[in-house]
């Protein structure tokens, strides 16, 4: 389950996710009220369907700003938990020992922080709303009682290496249980997009990704973490549970402005013929108030959906769910499932010339009937994923 958490303290430069930094204590009382009312509906669906949650997400926004306004989600979400993944995204800057402990006694029991970068011009370029010294203060408080995961950036404009690798190793020396690392992309409704695209921030800047990446890999493998997907890094085992649902094509629920959802309506024995829809919710919170008035409960899930608002992506062909299996894989250390493939849909795989070429080099390999890319060309998978669709004959 994913639950987004709208409201900021202040904008950053860079994001574009649903979010807003206007709004009252009323608009927060409001908002979390409709997301209980949304809820209801798929507590009676778990229930209903024999289910527990294997993982809830909150995320943002700033999911950090609050502590007893989840009270009450967290009463009703209580019977469908067990040994479930548990994790709050959380901006250094709204971390206290007194809401540690508030979200710890939820349940709650993975942080998310925010770091970004310790370097406070980058700091500035991204508007954070915190201090390097906070974000270190934060991650050693938090490392107390939960797994701590900390997001940092590369690809800042003016970010040198030694900056970004002095970030690495000090994330690494503190003990920080994963590590998710992100390229700056310059969003065209963004400020920093704006600027990107008149010219104010040169194109050079895209051009370094790699080499801040590879820079990445290297360190942090060698320091014993294992590059999971592209942008995460785990170590003691402490692996994204939550992504890599995702990455697995798992259903997931979506609660609140801005989530997206996958729903799967009958047993998985295979993607070929499955019955699944995507959808996903208008960004605007005060809609989805007006939308999410009241509780439903005996709705079709489709019919749910609608209802309530949410843009659904149904009679989804066998062609678009090959896609996504291959986009959601084929950055990943398990690899493209060319044997779960082939059971589902029948294809044999025959490599095009490109991927012919990145086995030949040993750039990629065959194993255990998976496809598995070198993670430096996981950075470039936009210029695998339609090979790899083509190789299924």
């Amino acid at each position: 389950m994913y639950i987004h958490i709208p409201f900021c303290a202040s904008l950053c430069s860079y994001c574009d996710f649903a979010k807003t930094s206007d709004y009252s204590s009323l608009s927060v009382k409001e908002y979390f009220a409709t997301l209980q009312n949304h809820l209801s509906y798929w507590c009676f669906y778990l229930k209903e369907n024999h289910r527990k949650l294997v993982s809830v997400y909150i995320g943002g926004g700033t999911p950090s700003l609050f502590t007893h306004e989840y009270r009450a989600i967290f009463n009703m979400l209580s019977p469908f938990l067990g040994d479930t993944d548990i994790t709050l995204e959380a901006n250094p800057g709204s971390i206290t020992k007194e809401r540690l402990s508030f979200w710890q006694d939820l349940g709650i029991n993975r942080l998310s922080i925010g770091v970004q970068s310790f370097h406070s011009s980058h700091l500035r370029t991204l508007e954070r709303d915190h201090s390097s010294g906070q974000s270190r203060e934060a991650i050693c408080l938090a490392m107390e009682a939960f797994l701590v995961n900390a997001d940092l950036i590369y690809g800042i404009p003016s970010q040198s290496f030694k900056e970004f690798m002095q970030d690495l190793i000090w994330l690494e020396e503190s003990g920080v249980d994963h590590l998710s690392l992100y390229h700056l992309t310059f969003e065209p409704k963004t400020p920093l997009g704006r600027a990107f695209y008149r010219g104010k921030i040169p194109a050079e800047v895209l051009k370094e990704g790699e080499d801040f990446y590879r820079l990445a890999c290297d360190y942090l493998v060698a320091k014993n973490f294992i590059h999971e997907e592209l942008a995460h890094f785990a170590r003691n085992d402490h692996y994204t549970f939550h992504n890599a649902v995702y990455w697995n094509m798992f259903p997931y629920i979506a609660i609140g402005s801005g989530a997206h959802g996958y729903a799967v309506m009958a047993k998985m024995t295979g993607l070929k013929g499955r019955q699944d829809m995507r959808y996903v919710y208008g960004s605007h919170y005060r809609t989805l108030k007006k939308i999410i008035s009241e509780k439903k409960y005996e709705m079709h899930l489709k019919e749910f959906l609608h209802s309530s608002g949410a843009k659904v992506e149904d009679n989804r062909s066998d062609s678009t769910r090959l896609l996504e299996c291959i986009a959601t894989s084929l950055r990943t250390s398990r690899g493209v499932p060319l044997a779960d493939i082939q059971r589902d849909f029948g294809y044999e795989f025959l490599a095009s010339s490109l991927i012919k070429k990145a086995l030949d080099e040993d750039q990629a390999w065959i194993e255990d009937g998976h496809l598995i890319f070198h993670p430096y060309l996981w950075f470039y998978e936009n210029s695998y994923i339609l090979d790899c669709q083509e190789s299924f004959i």
